[in-house]
């Protein structure tokens, strides 16, 4: 039987001790079932590169692989160095890493494997890592973020129209009939008579609805072959960062930056993952209808929605729509930022 070597010992026992106790804090009926998985070396020992990142190394599995360490670690730290700024985050230690460390006893509980790291060393791999997956999915979604801004903009403007014309329809019926022409604007759009507009990519379809002929569709979205390297990488069963720790993360940078009533709505939810999804899936994806809405992490999110992509049963009177997934909005171009850049030089 294999053991520990004795100058080791009573550190193992230190640390073990800790872990417990930590451990031991976790609500057993909040405990994260299993979702991280270390694929079987019988499986990887066939073909190494197919299983192990080639660019990047992310969570406790891979981060410390000497090459790709080498290769992205600086810009990794790079990246959370502008997130900080760009953020306004004013002791990263404090609003980020201890923020993340709490939840280190429940992400332990995702993998299949015990993680021998000690949880201070953990804290700053996910902390790390999330930061930097997450700067990399907003350079897929940033730009959905700015359409979704002008959605709710031209919600705005689409409604102070309309009440312009029913104000003026009561002094000059004829001009405001003119200024109708000229808007569409007579009739409002059940989403349009809240007092509040919610724009998010939950919602997106059906405010692209509402506002049918008075938005313009964004142009066409392009991936580089670097950032599919990447993506290949980020993709992998070893390589995922639990959803729960992305979330705490993004809740602490928007946090940051504080609310605005005229901001989008971009509380975290897993629907971050689908424009990723949406170019680097080998296989088609389910409408956005179907998509799943819990999910562990990014793999998991890419799974469902391939699984779930079955055609929905509709109501025989019930009149044909527009699919989810049609090409007539198209996410905006990934925009030449040197968040980008840094993401992907490699």
């Amino acid at each position: 039987m294999a053991s520990i070597d004795p100058s080791e010992e009573h550190k193992w026992v230190v640390e073990i001790d800790k872990i417990l106790n930590h451990q031991l804090e976790i609500d057993i009926e909040t405990t994260p079932s299993i979702s991280l998985f270390q694929v079987p070396e019988t499986i990887t020992s066939k073909k190494p590169e197919a299983y192990e990142p080639q660019q990047v190394g992310i969570g406790p599995i891979h981060h410390f692989l000497p090459r790709q360490y080498d290769m992205m670690e600086q810009k990794k730290l790079a990246v959370i160095q502008r997130a900080i700024k760009t953020y306004n985050i004013k002791d990263y230690k404090l609003h980020i890493l201890d923020k993340v460390r709490k939840l280190v006893p429940m992400v332990r509980s995702c993998y299949d494997m015990f993680l021998k790291d000690d949880d201070d060393t953990l804290a700053r791999v996910f902390a790390i890592d999330g930061v930097f997956l997450l700067i990399l999915l907003h350079t897929y979604n940033g730009p959905t973020y700015d359409y979704l801004d002008y959605l709710k903009t031209k919600a705005y403007e689409t409604k102070q129209s309309h009440d312009d014309y029913v104000r003026l329809s009561e002094q000059d019926a004829e001009y405001a009939y003119a200024m109708y022409q000229d808007t569409g604007v007579m009739e409002l759009h059940p989403l349009l008579l809240q007092k509040e507009f919610v724009v998010t990519m939950d919602n997106q379809i059906e405010w692209e609805n509402a506002l049918k002929d008075l938005i313009v569709p964004p142009p066409e979205f392009e991936v580089g072959p670097k950032k599919r390297l990447v993506a290949q990488d980020v993709l992998m069963v070893e390589n995922q960062i639990p959803f729960m720790v992305l979330k705490e993360i993004e809740e602490t940078l928007q946090a940051s930056l504080g609310s605005s009533s005229n901001s989008v709505n971009v509380n975290l939810s897993p629907s971050v993952f689908r424009v990723f999804c949406e170019f680097h899936s080998p296989l088609e994806l389910c409408s956005k209808s179907q998509a799943p809405s819990s999910v562990d992490h990014l793999l998991h999110y890419m799974y469902y929605s391939i699984v779930n992509n079955v055609p929905e049963q509709k109501l025989p009177d019930e009149p044909q729509t527009q699919d989810d997934d049609d090409d007539e909005f198209k996410k905006y171009p990934i925009q030449n930022s040197s968040w980008t850049e840094e993401v992907y030089e490699v």
